[in-house]
This record gives C-alpha cells, sequence and structure tokens, in this order.
C-alpha cells in the first residue's frame, strides 16, 4: 500500500518537473547519437511553430553535425535543393537529397522536403578528409524519414 502511494504521489509531481525540459521536438539525442555512430550534444532554438536542433559530436579527429529545421510554409514558398537535387519518395512531399557546399573544410549533405504546411532541412556534415558521400546521403536520409514521421 505504502509503495502504491508513493507511486500515485510520484506520477502526479513528476510531470510538471519534465515539462520545463526543451528537447528538440523532432528527434531525441538518443536517435541522433545513433545516426552519428558517437555521443552528441544538443542545442535547440524554438522559432514560433517551429525551430532548429543541431547535434553534434566527435568520432576519432572528425567532427559530425547533424541539424534539423523546421519552419512554417506560406502558400508561395516550397522548399528547393538546387540544381543537382534528387528527388526523394516516402519522405514527406515534394523531398529532395542534395549536397550542402556551406562550410568550408565539411563535406555536407541535406534532405529538404515539406510535410503539409511545414518545411525541413536535416544536414549531415562531416569533417572528415574521407568521409563517404554514399554513406551521408544514406544516414541524412534516415534522419529526414524520422524528422518527417514526427512532422505528420
Amino acid at each position: 500500500m505504502r509503495a502504491r502511494t508513493f507511486l500515485l504521489v510520484a506520477l502526479m509531481i513528476g510531470p510538471p518537473a519534465f515539462a520545463g525540459e526543451e528537447g528538440c521536438e523532432w528527434m531525441n539525442a538518443a536517435s541522433a547519437a545513433g545516426y552519428l555512430k558517437t555521443a552528441v550534444q544538443a542545442s535547440v532554438v524554438k522559432k514560433g511553430e517551429g525551430g532548429s536542433c543541431d547535434f553534434s559530436g566527435t568520432r576519432g579527429a572528425e567532427r559530425l553535425d547533424l541539424w534539423i529545421d523546421v519552419t512554417t510554409l506560406d502558400a508561395a514558398k516550397t522548399p528547393s535543393c538546387g540544381a543537382g537535387a534528387v528527388p526523394l519518395r516516402g519522405i514527406g512531399n515534394e523531398a529532395f537529397v542534395c549536397s550542402y557546399g556551406g562550410e568550408s573544410g565539411k563535406v555536407s549533405e541535406q534532405v529538404v522536403g515539406r510535410v503539409r504546411k511545414q518545411a525541413f532541412t536535416v544536414r549531415l556534415s562531416s569533417s572528415g578528409a574521407v568521409a563517404k558521400r554514399e554513406e551521408l546521403i544514406e544516414t541524412v536520409c534516415r534522419a529526414a524519414e524520422q524528422v518527417a514521421g514526427n512532422l505528420f
């Protein structure tokens, strides 16, 4: 009886204690660590109904970053990946995978797409000189599947 009472009190007190914690709405650190194959540190920025999450970690001398950004679309704005984009099926709507060249000294691949009225970008970057693009593409596509699934 005493244990049952303690459990009931803990359940009643527990949820408000966790309600203030802010995490990534589209992926948790454990999933990100699985994609990056290393322990990660996370940072989250909330922006209205969207936001961004950045998971970073190191494997030896290689630095890895998994960045997720979600924004609300207006009717005229559709996410794009630019020239060389490859369409993806089964990941949200109008999803594409392409290289991202914005970070010096890094190899980066990204998936952009939308789910209903939300646009998403999932980018995987590696500082490793021998990073294999095929491996980065496969990993960023798997991560994008999770993000798109959480947006439905």
